[in-house]
């Protein structure tokens, strides 16, 4: 009599469990609508994309992967420091840029800079090298100009004052460096003045 009290138990239990394997397997069968579904989306996306849509993806990943090496990078906190101490200046700096740019200073300054640049581009090694030995003669010049002078002044410290009549005068004219000097001296005023109204 017990045996048989017993049977119906069991069956209920075992009915019961039957009931949940239907319902996890209906779950199942749900999700895998679902995940079929993100599968073909994912066959979609991988179809559409081109060489250049990956190589974009990877240019991208590379950047994300170098601003992870400085945001790891152990001198970040004391760049971040000095940039706070400097706060104030760097607000006067950007308060000037903002003038700047109210009244058009800084258009033409990137204008420049620009112009530069590209001047800067288009020079063959040639031209630097002709602008380089002109500069060079330049600066010869202007030293020797300041080695003449200097010396100039120190023989006329030495030498007494006195004064130097018209005979004097006519005197000194027959050195060969003052006759040679007053010729220079015409041909650069000569020179000089014919450039000049040229321009």
């Amino acid at each position: 009599m017990e045996a048989q009290l017993d049977q119906p138990t069991r069956s209920l239990a075992e009915l019961q469990l039957t009931e949940d394997r239907v319902a996890a397997l209906e779950g199942l069968l749900a999700k895998l609508g679902t995940l079929d579904t993100a599968l073909t989306l994912a066959h979609m996306a991988a179809d559409a994309m081109t060489d250049e849509t990956i190589d974009h993806m990877t240019e991208k990943v590379e950047k994300a992967s170098v601003l992870l090496d400085v945001l790891s990078d152990p001198r970040l906190p004391g760049l971040l420091d000095k940039l706070l101490a400097a706060s104030e200046s760097l607000g006067r700096v950007l308060d000037r840029v903002v003038q700047m740019e109210k009244n058009g200073s800084l258009n033409k300054l990137l204008d420049l800079a620009e112009t530069a640049g590209i001047l800067t581009d288009a020079m063959t090694e040639p031209t630097l090298e002709l602008i380089t030995q002109k500069m060079l003669r330049g600066v010869e010049t202007i030293d020797r100009v300041e080695t003449s002078l200097n010396l100039a002044l120190e023989e006329d410290a030495r030498t007494p004052a006195a004064r130097i009549g018209a005979m004097g005068l006519l005197g000194m004219l027959k050195e060969p460096e003052m006759q040679k000097g007053i010729r220079v001296m015409r041909l650069f005023l000569k020179h000089w003045f014919a450039a000049s109204s040229k321009v």
